[in-house]
């Protein structure tokens, strides 16, 4: 069968052969709709040649453009289904988020101690909500509230212990 035809164009010849290349690759992928998809691709590329190369067989040349559309829809959809395992597989993993008896059990401990913290006498209060809520050195509380450094390491202590006796006394781990 020899398709040698220099007058007629290439989208003439994929109009004439449009059937048989649709039959081609439903067979080829399983699906006629995406088979037609892959056709108006072909269309589009030979419409769009600002030249139009000298053929000895155009249905050849149009055939090896579908060959070659069909095995980069292979290729995207291999890909596609390899990052949608992917995304199964992490419904899989379990949520690392706390569960909601942690967090309440977090926001009960947060109140026993905010209670402990609020029983201190205010300048070991003071010293503790600075360096644990604050963040500040023990040398710039100690020059921001004119006492010695070794107070502030006293202080420290002293609410430390409470805290976690009275948290304990309160019902808290």
């Amino acid at each position: 069968m020899d398709e040698r035809n220099d007058s007629v164009p290439l989208p003439a010849v994929l109009e004439q052969h449009y059937s048989e290349l649709t039959k081609f690759l439903t067979q080829r992928l399983g699906c006629p709709t995406l088979a037609r998809e892959l056709i108006h691709d072909t269309y589009i590329r030979v419409r769009s040649l600002k030249q139009h190369p000298s053929l000895e067989n155009p249905l050849a040349y149009l055939y090896r453009i579908v060959i070659n559309l069909a095995r980069d829809e292979r290729r995207q959809a291999g890909r596609r289904a390899q990052h949608l395992n992917q995304d199964s597989n992490m419904e899989d993993l379990p949520d690392a988020r706390p569960s909601i008896e942690s967090e309440i059990d977090g926001h009960r401990e947060l109140r026993l101690l905010q209670q402990a913290v609020d029983e201190l006498p205010p300048r070991c209060r003071e010293v503790f909500v600075l360096r644990k809520y604050h963040a500040l050195e023990q040398a710039l509380i100690a020059e921001r509230l004119g006492i010695s450094r070794s107070m502030v390491e006293k202080h420290l202590r002293k609410g430390l212990v409470y805290c976690r006796q009275r948290v304990k006394e309160l019902g808290g781990s």
